[in-house]
């Protein structure tokens, strides 16, 4: 961003509304690039789609949403069914609207908070998924934002009811905006990575090498569908003619019985996700992983000798796969290997006191509304800061040493400290709360939160509380009741906190 509020290409640092700015083609343009419209390139727990079932339903929706006039609108999507979401997706940005993709595991105050932060003119919501009543609070936000507000709702995500709600005029956005994809701050309030779809021009081709794609394959989908990269993997996948197996729901005999039914031949998730997948379906399938030629793994640290519990995938490749949403990918490493990183062609990368700098075409156009924290992330040069600590060895390669920052990566989810202890602070049974990540040899991190009790405090209470107000995988894994909390040199002393994790 520049001093005016204004979306810069990182690439280029040309503001977004320039004119030197190339002519952009629409997201459907790009994917909509394989010749055989009738192959199927997308099963869901729902059924097979092929990409004209998608382009049919992407014409559906722009019929529906062309008299709403989107460009310098927000949608905001809470939309389950994959079919349905990529189809929304491609016909928000072909009618020039903004997506705000919003996860489903959200709860009342982080759905709420990104809500009042990105301050969405339509939104998009089924109306309950997993026992959570996502419209009613959908609609509770809009009435209190005293602003214009339209809410589709649907049981199903196909035949959507519509409901406006009356109140002032929202702001239009000045500037083009394709994407605000949402993830907390490091105080717990939202951040929005504003993203241009000429960041997924790179994307489709490094993603396409990077898990070896062909026509061919049968890759098993595990990533959020609101992220960047879960977004871009589903579109690249539609893009390269490759059938994507995208379950709907967190459900591992299903998910199991999926994979067996499409002959799935790799698999794209996280170290921790895929842990569970085979740990769960070995004994119950084990001709589904026997069968399994690639696995592309993201999103979470990963030891030496992580590949070695999959007695069953002797044969399959593992790959290691480095990048953020910021920035998309960067890196990969074979898995069987030594744990060193390659960079991939396209992306630059320097190390500056022990901490990764890269600069990638990928790389998103800053933080909305926010670019005091968008100077933090880029140097005048365009670098973008990681936050991760490596080394370079003496074969070039790279080797992660630790993280800069303390975000928490818990099963390829990211959990800022900060947020939880906000809400853990809300409970009138504590005093104070601190937030720190703990090695855990499943899901790469876990959530220890230290609180001081006001009183009596029951820990089941907490976790319930937790429960109701934040997303499930934002829960505490453990709770422990402190006197008091450590401290340092006028400063909290996670050093002594995470010390006394280790001990227990």
């Amino acid at each position: 961003m520049d001093r005016f509020g204004r979306y810069y290409d990182c690439r280029r640092r040309i503001p977004r509304n320039d004119k030197r700015r190339r002519t952009i083609m629409t997201l459907a343009q790009k994917v909509f690039h394989y010749p055989d419209a009738d192959k199927v390139v997308l099963t869901t727990f729902s059924g097979h789609y092929t990409s004209r079932d998608i382009q049919v339903e992407m014409d559906r929706y722009i019929s529906l949403l062309r008299p709403l006039e989107l460009k310098g609108k927000k949608v905001g999507l809470l939309v389950p069914a994959i079919p349905s979401y990529a189809a929304l997706v491609l016909a928000i940005n072909e009618l020039g609207g903004t997506i705000i993709p919003l996860s489903w595991q959200f709860r009342k105050e982080d759905l709420s908070a990104v809500l009042q932060f990105l301050d969405p003119h339509v939104v998009f919501s089924i109306n309950t998924h997993n026992g959570f009543p996502f419209a009613e609070v959908m609609e509770a936000w809009a009435i209190g934002s005293g602003k214009e507000t339209l809410l589709y709702t649907s049981d199903d995500c196909k035949e959507w009811k519509s409901k406006a709600i009356a109140g002032a005029e929202r702001a239009l956005e000045q500037d083009k905006i394709d994407f605000i994809c949402c993830s907390s701050g490091s105080t717990g309030t939202p951040k929005g990575m504003v993203v241009g779809i000429h960041a997924f021009d790179f994307s489709f081709q490094l993603l396409k090498d990077f898990n070896e794609l062909k026509p061919t394959d049968v890759v098993f989908l595990n990533a959020p569908p609101n992220s960047v990269f879960g977004i871009a993997s589903l579109l690249t996948g539609i893009r390269s003619g490759v059938r994507i197996v995208f379950p709907d729901n967190f459900e591992l005999p299903r998910m199991i019985t999926l994979m067996q039914e499409t002959a799935c031949n790799k698999v794209v998730s996280t170290p921790s996700i895929f842990k569970a997948i085979y740990t769960f379906g070995q004994s119950l399938n084990p001709d589904v992983f026997k069968k399994i030629e690639f696995v592309g793994l993201t999103g979470e640290m990963m030891t030496e000798d992580y590949v070695k519990q999959f007695e069953l995938m002797q044969q399959c490749k593992f790959v290691g796969q480095y990048g953020s949403s910021e920035l998309g990918g960067a890196m990969l490493c074979d898995l069987r290997q030594q744990l060193e990183f390659t960079v991939y062609d396209g992306v630059q990368y320097k190390v500056k006191e022990d901490e990764l700098l890269l600069k990638s075409p990928a790389a998103f156009s800053g933080y909305y509304q926010n670019p005091q924290l968008t100077e933090q992330c880029f140097d005048e040069e365009g670098w973008f800061y990681t936050g991760d600590l490596v080394r370079l060895n003496e074969k070039n390669k790279l080797e992660f040493i630790g993280r800069k920052k303390e975000l928490i990566k818990k099963g390829g989810q990211q959990v800022i400290p900060g947020e939880v202890e906000k809400v853990l602070s809300q409970h009138a049974g504590v005093k104070q709360a601190v937030v720190i990540g703990a090695p855990h040899p499943v899901f790469g991190e876990q959530i220890v939160a230290f609180v001081v009790p006001q009183d009596d405090l029951s820990t089941d209470d907490l976790y319930a509380f937790c429960r109701a107000k934040i997303a499930g995988y934002k829960v505490p894994d453990r709770i422990v009741a402190i006197a008091e909390i450590p401290v340092a040199q006028g400063k909290v002393d996670k050093i002594t906190l995470r010390t006394m994790v280790a001990k227990q």
